[in-house]
This record gives C-alpha cells, structure tokens and sequence, in this order.
C-alpha cells in the first residue's frame, strides 16, 4: 500500500523543471535539513555503515549564532566520537564565565552550577553554533555523506517498504527512495505536516529579542528593566553589548520568521525602556517565542522527527540544541541496526519515542515554567523573587542544575536490569588503563568494558562480538562499576557492582533486547 502526502501549497514549475529526473536517488535514509541534529544523525547512520542523504532547502550554511553552547549530555555525545580537542575547554563547577557568555541560568537567575555537581568532570561544552556546526560538517564530508542543498522537500509517497521523497530543486524535481525518512528540518517542518504527525500545545505569550550590538554612546544606554510592559537587560563584553528584550507579543506577530532587523531591536527596546538607543551595529540577533508544542509521537512507520521537528519552546535556558542533538543520537544507532536487518528491529525503533518524547515533554515543562517566571505580572515577580531565594539553598541549586544538565535522566529499560544506579543513564567518562572510556566508543559501536575480576561477563558476551566490543580493563576508575553494557548513545544498559558476581542472566537479556539473539 503507498500513500503520498503533498505539501498543502504546490509549488509552480517553471522552465527548470522539464529536467526532472526520471529515476530516484536510491540511499537507505534520508535526512531533512542539515542543522546540527541533522548533521550529527547522518554522522551516527554512516559510522555505522549506513547509506544516508542530507536534504536541505537553503543553498549554503547560514551560520547564525543561534546556541552559544551545548548542554552536558550532547557534550559528552560528541565527545565519544573523538571531538574532545576541537570543543572548547570544559568547565569546572564554580569556574568563571567562558569567553562569551554562558551563564547555566533558570529564569534569567544565573545561580546554577556548571555540569553535574555529583560528577565534577561532566560538563557542558561552551562552543558557538556556527563553529559547532562547521565542525560538524567536516564529520559529514569526511564520511562522504551527500549534502543536496537548494532541495525543498514537497512531498513524501510511503510504502510497505520504502519511502519516496520528492523536493523542488533550481534544476527542477528531484526524488529520493529510501527505507526510511526523518525530519530535521526545524519548528515549520515540512516532513512533520507531510507525515501528518500531530503537533499539539500552547500558543507564544512573550517574545524575546536576543543579540549583540555597538551602540554611537554607552553612556546613554537604559538601565536595566523589569516591569510591565517587560523586561530588558544588558552587559558589555569586549566592547560588545548584549541585550535581551521581552515583552509580551502582539497578536498579530506570532511566528513572525523574518530577520530581526535594527529598527525592530530600537522598537522593542524603546517600548520596554522608553529610551532610544542610536545601534551602530546589530550582530547575531534573534527572535524567540515563549511557545511549546512536541509531537505526539517521533515516529510514523518509515517517517521520524528529530530536534526542533518534534519538539519547538522558547530558547531560554539553552536546552533546545541539547535535546535535539540528544534525539540523534539515540535514533542514529537504532535506525543504523533496522537498516541492517535485525530482527527486533521494529521494537528498537519505537523504543526512539518510548524515550525521548518523555525527556521532551519534561524539558517542556521546566521552559514552561520558566516563561511563568518571567511574566511581566507583579504575581510572577513575586514567584520568581522566592525561587531566587530557594536557589541560595545548596539541596536546591543541585537539583535545578541536574534537571537543566540532564545527567539524572533514566530510562525506563524493557529488561532485567537490577538495581544499579547507572542502569538507563548516560555514563560519563572515566580512566580506562591508559586510555578513557569515550575513547573507546568513537567508532559508534555498542561496548562491553569489564575488570579483570569480571571476566565472566567477557565469556557470557563471547557470541555478539560480531555486534559488540569487548575491552578488558586492569584499571577502571571513576563509576562502581566491575562491568557495564554500554549502547553507542552512552547509555548503560546493564552493570555490575564491584566485588559481586555479574548477573549472567541479566546481561544475556539486555544483549538479545538491544543488539538482537546471539
């Protein structure tokens, strides 16, 4: 059975397209859009030996400052594919503010700590966008992957065992067969309206005006502002000032995609401060909407959504590039084993919505929360001049910093686990011999690591070698662990206590649930 999807607005054909290609482009998946979460699942999919396509709308890489870093969990995913020495330095809890600003905030209240207070050495990577994705993008030509930009996709025909996407190209149609398609495309994604996923939530209250300028007189420029008709505030930085502007949004504005241009940054700083300010230069700046919506399900039979695509909030607190980059890489090593053939492939790849739309719909909630925060209601300044005060009580910092950071994050596995504290997590990294654990997870395969006095687990796991790297450790330090199944996302799937016997039983059912029978 076939269904094919248009776009709700046809686009005309002109001249270029009586070159339309009479035969598809046949690849085993196709990704839409070419941000960093696209970018970062095709580097999973190919790692893994999968034939993938990137398919972009805009001609060329914007490069606009839209993240100013990424979060811990995402840090630490990039870090196991060898990326360690091209992010920046990360930073110890405490430490002093990075080159640009990076302040790990809740609600605009800059009290949390860097990282995992729990786990000093797992932190977030304070790396530029633009940079990030130049970075990925040398992964993605260094595999060989395919970028077809100028592609807009209009049209999606899903099958019993494929999925044939169509885009409109300057040299006219182009069509892709593959077994299965996912949507990095963004908040207005094309896949998810063409796959008809379900996109519910709450319509934008605020909006929020974020960039750097250089103004003609610095002694001019208005105080800071919390009030009624919103808030603003500024810092200087290497004779740069950055500014933030929220105010409540007018009804006809929501969704508005456009630039943000130097007369609406004077607009909207004069409407919250009274003052104008005479800006020289505008660099960077962008729009943001206090709206929440996620998709009831990241999967449609052959059709996902990842990032932005499944998931759109407001952009305070920095979590969206996080949680995106987080859905690729649980995806990636999923799809990479359904395109293989496993046999419990179809249950892996529900496992993809099973855990992230949970961990969306909580990041939802803690961005919800802070847009109540910072309403421009006397009510809300109340609530938010108390949670300024409970984040001066330590038990408190710890635990907003950990939900921000995501370290604490568990999934709920389908197997015997026991009772570890590790076991649905994501493992940070640790000294292994005279290497480190992330080391030996570059090439994206999943990873048995044993002590020496766990050599049992070795032997129980002898027949998925062809699946699973085994590495014997005569030092392991860092987590209490003697041993650990490790997926290629990090997450520990089984583990052993030190100084107990590994349960055999267990891990022979973790093996068969997530990399298939021996």
């Amino acid at each position: 059975m076939t269904t094919t999807i248009h776009a709700a607005e046809s686009i005309d054909n002109d001249a270029d397209n009586d070159a339309d290609n009479d035969a598809a482009t046949t690849t085993d998946v196709v990704i839409v859009g070419a941000g960093p979460v696209g970018m970062t699942l095709a580097t999973e999919l190919a790692l893994a030996g999968v034939q993938v396509v990137i398919l972009e709308t805009t001609p060329h890489r914007i490069g606009q400052e839209k993240a100013r870093g990424v979060g811990t969990l995402a840090a630490e995913a990039l870090r196991r594919r060898g990326l360690s020495t091209r992010l920046w330095m990360p930073l110890a809890p405490g430490a002093g503010a990075p080159p640009i600003p990076f302040r790990p905030h809740f609600a605009w209240i800059p009290k949390l700590d860097f990282g995992s207070r729990s786990e000093p050495g797992r932190n977030p990577a304070p790396i530029a966008q633009p940079e990030l994705e130049a970075l990925l993008s040398e992964q993605v030509d260094a595999l060989g992957i395919p970028v077809y930009r100028g592609h807009t996709v209009d049209e999606l025909s899903t099958g019993d065992d494929s999925v044939c996407t169509s885009a409109h190209t300057p040299q006219g149609r182009r069509t892709f067969r593959s077994r299965y398609v996912v949507g990095c495309d963004g908040g207005r994604s094309a896949v998810r309206t063409l796959g008809r996923f379900d996109f519910p939530g709450v319509p934008p209250t605020s909006v929020g005006r974020i960039g750097r300028l250089k103004v003609e007189d610095i002694t001019t420029f208005p105080a800071d502002v919390d009030g009624p008709r919103g808030s603003f505030t500024a810092n200087v930085v290497d004779g740069w000032v950055y500014v933030r502007a929220f105010e409540p949004v007018a009804e006809d504005e929501r969704g508005t995609s456009s630039p943000v241009s130097v007369e609406e940054m004077q607009a909207a700083i004069r409407r919250i401060t009274g003052a104008d300010v005479a800006i020289a230069t505008l660099d960077g700046p962008r729009r943001g909407y206090d709206h929440a919506r996620q998709a009831t399900t990241y999967r449609s039979g052959r059709v996902f959504l990842a990032g932005d695509a499944a998931h759109v909030h407001s952009p305070i607190g920095g979590q969206g590039l996080n949680l995106g980059l987080m859905d690729a890489v649980n995806l990636g090593w999923k799809l990479a084993a359904a395109v293989r053939g496993a046999v419990n492939a179809e249950d892996l790849l529900d496992s993809y919505t099973r855990e992230r739309h949970p961990v969306g719909a909580g990041t939802l909630r803690n961005i919800l929360a802070q847009s109540a925060l910072l309403d421009f209601t006397p009510h809300a300044r109340a609530i938010r001049q108390i949670v300024d005060e409970l984040l001066d009580i330590d038990e408190v910092k710890v635990y907003f910093s950990e939900m921000m950071s995501g370290t604490t994050i568990r999934y709920q596995l389908p197997h015997p686990t026991g009772n570890h504290p590790l076991l649905g997590g994501h493992i940070g990294d640790c000294v292994v011999d005279d290497t480190t654990l992330y080391s030996l997870m570059t090439d994206g395969r999943p990873l048995l690591i044993h002590h020496i006095s766990a050599a049992e687990a070795a032997a129980v796991a002898q027949p998925w070698t062809d699946r699973v790297h085994i590495h014997r450790a005569v030092n392991l330090s860092g987590p209490a662990i003697s041993a650990a199944l490790i997926r290629p996302d990090g997450v520990v799937v089984w583990a052993a206590e030190p100084r107990t016997r590994p349960d055999a039983a267990a891990l022979v059912s973790a093996l068969e649930t997530w990399f298939g029978p021996a």
